[in-house]
């Protein structure tokens, strides 16, 4: 269950600070108060959103809350696996070919087009590197 609690905007604005690219507030939470940390590595968020498919696309599973990025013509698009869909730009996708074709407005194969945030390794690889 969901819990919601209510902070202070300007409390709102130093988590989104200090988070790192790709952060919400929520991770920067969890970083900063080490709670990460204090669960074991096979219970962790990141190990439980790895086990917790909520999208399957060519036969790979996307997580919920995991997050794409892409740049093109000098712009970086942001994208996030929300409820079962790639959410950009409030639009929801059942692929990552979809929402690259609605960014650029031609074909575009999705899978080169994006990366994934590895919250394992901290860093940003290619979506493609997932269909290994």
């Amino acid at each position: 269950m969901k819990k919601t609690i209510e902070i202070n905007p300007d409390l709102y604005s130093f988590l989104e600070e200090k988070a790192k690219f790709g952060e919400v507030p929520n991770d920067v939470i969890a970083r900063l108060t080490g709670f990460y940390n204090a669960v074991t590595e096979t219970n962790s968020p990141a190990r439980i959103r790895e086990r917790v498919s909520i999208l399957v696309s060519k036969g790979v599973n996307f997580w919920e809350g995991m997050k794409l990025r892409a740049a093109y013509k000098g712009r970086e698009y942001i994208a996030s696996v929300i409820n079962g869909k790639i959410l950009y730009n409030g639009k929801g996708f059942g692929s990552p070919s979809a929402a690259a074709v609605f960014i650029c407005n031609n074909s575009v194969n999705g899978w080169t087009f994006w990366e994934y945030y590895d919250e394992s390794a901290h860093s940003w690889k290619p979506l493609s590197d997932l269909r290994k």
